[in-house]
């Protein structure tokens, strides 16, 4: 699920003081994209080849940025933070994946490139913009 889907809040407003517009949150296409996008994340999360061995420090850091990503709650916060801070996305999936899943991380890494800016020009639109975003 989006992270922002998760949290009824939009995580890519521009910096500019927005709490005094009040904004009713509206699911929309971008958060579609994006559970996808987390689908291939938890791919990466739950496995590797048969020939991978992992050692007993890579298997609990990859079992503690599971329950993070993956808490099996609606608790948003370290979802939210995986998607909008890309040096947690790349710390958190460099150092244990099997070799064979690096072009896929690769694509997953620009996807999320793709999927930020998205996020970031349409949500500029906002307040204003929101309306159109109803279906």
């Amino acid at each position: 699920m989006a992270a922002e889907t998760i949290a009824l809040e939009y995580l890519f407003l521009p910096d500019a003081d927005t709490s005094e517009v009040l904004m009713e949150f509206i699911h929309f296409a971008l958060h579609d994209v994006e559970s996808v996008w987390w689908t291939g994340i938890w791919m990466v999360f739950f496995n590797h080849t048969p020939d991978h061995k992992e050692e007993a420090a890579q298997r609990t850091r990859r079992q503690q940025m599971t329950v993070s990503v993956f808490p099996g709650t609606t608790d948003h916060r370290t979802r939210g933070y995986f998607l909008t801070n890309e040096a947690d996305f790349v710390d958190a999936i460099e150092e244990w994946p099997s070799p064979a899943f690096q072009k896929f991380i690769s694509l997953l890494y620009n996807c999320l490139q793709l999927l930020v800016d998205a996020y970031t020009k349409t949500e500029a639109t906002f307040p204003q913009g929101i309306s159109g975003l109803s279906a």
